[in-house]
């Protein structure tokens, strides 16, 4: 599932691809009940003719900004976004295809179509910034949040807290941190939840200089989960720091793994 490096990688992607300036001409879809808030035909009458302005990203949203408004991609699970030429043979799982004036196309791939085109609805405000700004804090979730007995993984993924953290990237950073993804937020001493802090902006930070390296070699094709994890994500394997076996739980359904030895409760 694409999570917060991913999704920057793309809209650094497509700025670098030159999407700025480009006007839209037309749109085609194969799942329209995946646009919220507009139609196809209506985007047709808000967006044609109208220059791409910037693209930014807030969480997991990208965010596309026109002379005539915005409006967002959410890329789901399996989406996947790639700026190509119209004579391009177009993959097989393209669902929706903004073509521009240009002869190129912005073509978004999405095999399990949990993918969004979504119009007239901001993305929501979590409690804190963005995990990638400098003043991201864990910190600052404030008593409220602090003094709470959920663990700390379900705390740490909880959208409307913590903007765009995600699963892989949370167990990494638990790892990193010493911290077991069951342990409640309110017994974390300050200097757990600082380290813990620093550790997520490592793990997301690393992400993303892999993606700009291999960016830079070949900005044709973007790819998605590079980052040589350093937890193990397979039970019964050893731990990469200690060697004892990696364990698996699910904390609200998601997948989790962590190291006993390394992680104590």
């Amino acid at each position: 599932m694409p999570e917060l490096p991913e999704v920057e990688n793309t809209k650094r992607y497509l700025i670098e691809s030159g999407i700025v300036g480009l006007q839209f001409e037309s749109v085609w879809t194969d799942s329209p009940t995946k646009w919220m808030g507009i139609t196809e035909e209506a985007f047709l009458s808000v967006f044609r003719d109208a220059k791409v302005v910037m693209v930014e990203r807030v969480a997991k949203y990208l965010v596309i900004q026109t002379e005539n408004g915005d409006f967002l991609l959410h890329l789901g699970m399996t989406g996947w976004l790639r700026i190509q030429n119209v004579d391009n043979p177009a993959h097989k799982f393209a669902r929706h295809v903004f073509h521009f004036n240009d002869s190129r196309e912005l073509r978004f791939m999405d095999s399990r179509k949990f993918g969004k085109i979504i119009y007239g609805e901001p993305p929501k405000v979590s409690v804190l910034c963005d995990p990638l700004a400098e003043g991201f804090a864990l910190e600052d979730l404030g008593l409220s949040v602090l003094s709470r007995k959920r663990s700390i993984k379900s705390i740490l993924m909880d959208q409307s807290l913590i903007p765009g953290l995600g699963n892989l990237y949370t167990d990494e950073s638990l790892f990193q941190a010493g911290i077991n993804p069951f342990t409640p937020i309110y017994k974390l001493s300050v200097g757990q939840l600082d380290l813990l802090t620093e550790k997520i902006k490592t793990s997301l930070i690393r992400s993303l200089d892999e993606y700009d390296l291999v960016r830079g070699v070949d900005d044709s094709e973007p790819y998605f989960s590079m980052t040589p994890w350093d937890i193990q994500r397979k039970e019964n394997d050893p731990c990469s720091k200690c060697g004892a076996l990696m364990q698996f739980s699910r904390i609200n359904a998601r997948g989790t793994y962590y190291c006993l030895e390394c992680q104590p409760m």
